[in-house]
């Protein structure tokens, strides 16, 4: 066989598999991943929801998040990506602190709470953003009763639900050098979203 024949072939050879499907490689922010934390959750209809919060080992120091896989008994009915918050907080192009797609936490125990911010009787709940040298930040979700799912509601720190006022109040360092403190005054609306009233 010539060496153009041979160089032919070769050439056939590579381009063959030049159109197969490639079996796509799993994301790599996903390896490692593990639950880090389980909470249950009940609704007002008397339904219990199971949360877990999935995500890794990010440093010697921190753990992260990546979603919250949502439970109706055995039925997976939502995956909240933490994205979603890091995005709107960060910006797409900025690295948050730790891992790109995953919060920040110094204890896989501390990762999430559940509360009811919109006093509507249903859980929402938060997960803690990122170590602060401040109140701690943590991005919050709400359940929307309709929908039946989560729906984003933003990122506060210091968050505390006082229910003799229907109010919810969140605090941070402001000012040159953190000297003054600022407290936000938030009411749900109709719709359930926080609405802030008055800040001090």
């Amino acid at each position: 066989m010539g060496r153009r024949a041979v160089l032919l072939v070769l050439l056939l050879l590579l381009c063959a598999g030049c159109g197969a499907e490639k079996v796509p490689e799993p994301p790599a922010e996903e390896a490692g991943d593990r639950v880090l934390l389980t909470l249950k959750a009940s609704l007002d209809d008397g339904r219990e929801l199971t949360l877990e919060a999935v995500g890794k080992t990010l440093d010697e120091y921190n753990c992260g998040v990546r979603e919250v896989r949502v439970y109706a008994g055995e039925a997976l009915v939502q995956t909240v990506l933490a994205l979603e918050a890091i995005e709107l907080e960060w910006g797409s192009s900025v690295d948050q602190i730790g891992s790109y797609g995953y919060t920040s936490c110094w204890s896989p125990e501390e990762v999430m709470t559940v509360l009811d911010l919109n006093f509507d009787g249903n859980p929402d709940f938060g997960l803690f953003g990122w170590p602060a040298n401040n109140t701690i930040p943590y991005y919050y979700w709400i359940w929307d009763k309709e929908a039946e799912q989560y729906r984003f509601a933003g990122t506060m720190q210091g968050v505390e639900v006082h229910l003799e006022t229907q109010e919810v109040t969140a605090g941070q360092k402001t000012g040159g050098g953190g000297s003054e403190y600022t407290k936000f005054y938030y009411q749900p609306d109709a719709s359930g979203n926080l609405r802030m009233t008055r800040y001090e």
